[in-house]
């Protein structure tokens, strides 16, 4: 029995480590959001990485991370075919389309950032100081969620802001204490599903209310999620944890591994037909793939 609660310790340990160090890991982008990369920071993760599938199912927006720059591209899902978009020698993540595919949102040196999906300079939309990072395009276009850095607060202290672009306005919306990171919209547009956490506790998935401004936990397990994508039709929740990628039913509750390569896998994007999931696979050296989910059969597009 001992020797089980002591396996059971190290288990936990281990996974807060983890967790910590994931943190760590996506937080440096917005504390370093400022100045360009330190050397250290480039080498400890370079490639293709932040795949997002264009509306149409035809382009992939990614950044790829080099040595000394970064670069907004898109590759074609039919033939790896790159258009280099932007590029720069600060921070380049999470790239998210309009829902009409014309723009590209962005996060880059600590702002929220949107450039034309056929390249030009981007614009900088209403924001909080923050840093701020993990951009998401709601459903009918017009408002874009995002995570901040609490002024004044711990590296883990984030909550989650909508700026509306008719009104050029920035607003709170999830303030619960801890990390409040990754939001992704509902198909409807009504509810934000995003991850939270307090100090060391496991990372898991809840569902904010916009009309009700209520939040509700959607995942209870012994391990940290994060990166919350909802499927075209609205049913399921890819996922990514420190193990691999998941699929959750939202309806019965059911999950089931998604891991389409041996090794760590995340940011997973959904083709617009939901039949297929574009992630970014690699330690150190970063490529994206697309993976059919019923035949588990791979592509790779960019490296």
């Amino acid at each position: 029995m001992r020797s089980e609660l002591v396996r059971a310790s190290r288990r936990r340990t281990s996974h807060r480590t983890l967790f910590v160090s994931l943190l760590l890991l996506l937080l440096t982008g917005l504390v370093a959001g400022q100045t360009a990369p330190s050397p250290q920071q480039k080498q400890a993760a370079q490639g293709a990485m932040h795949p997002a599938w264009s509306p149409d199912g035809k382009w992939i927006a990614f950044v790829k991370v080099g040595p000394r720059e970064n670069i907004l591209r898109l590759v074609s899902v039919e033939n790896s075919r790159q258009i280099e978009l932007w590029k720069t020698t600060g921070y380049v993540r999470m790239p998210a389309w309009s829902p009409k595919g014309d723009r590209i949102v962005f996060a880059s040196q600590g702002k929220i950032r949107i450039i034309p999906a056929s390249g030009g300079e981007p614009t900088v939309i209403a924001q909080p100081a923050g840093p701020n990072d993990s951009p998401a395009w709601s459903p009918d276009g017009d408002r874009i969620a995002y995570e901040s850095s609490v002024p004044g607060g711990r590296y883990d202290d984030l909550h989650i802001y909508v700026t509306s672009l008719s009104r050029g306005t920035a607003e709170a919306v999830i303030t619960n204490k801890g990390w409040n990171a990754m939001p992704a919209w509902s198909r409807n547009g009504c509810c934000l599903f995003y991850v939270h956490s307090v100090g060391m506790s496991f990372s898991q998935i809840h569902r904010f209310d916009l009309g009700t401004r209520t939040s509700q936990q959607i995942t209870n397990v012994t391990d940290t999620h994060y990166q919350p994508t909802p499927s075209p039709n609205g049913r399921f929740l890819a996922f990514a944890t420190t193990r691999r990628l998941y699929l959750l039913d939202l309806r019965s509750q059911r999950r089931r591994s998604l891991n389409c390569t041996d090794g760590w896998s995340s940011r997973p994007s959904w083709s617009p037909d939901g039949k297929s999931i574009a992630v970014e696979v690699g330690a150190g050296h970063h490529k994206i793939i697309t993976c059919e989910i019923a035949t588990r059969k791979i592509k790779t597009l960019a490296k």
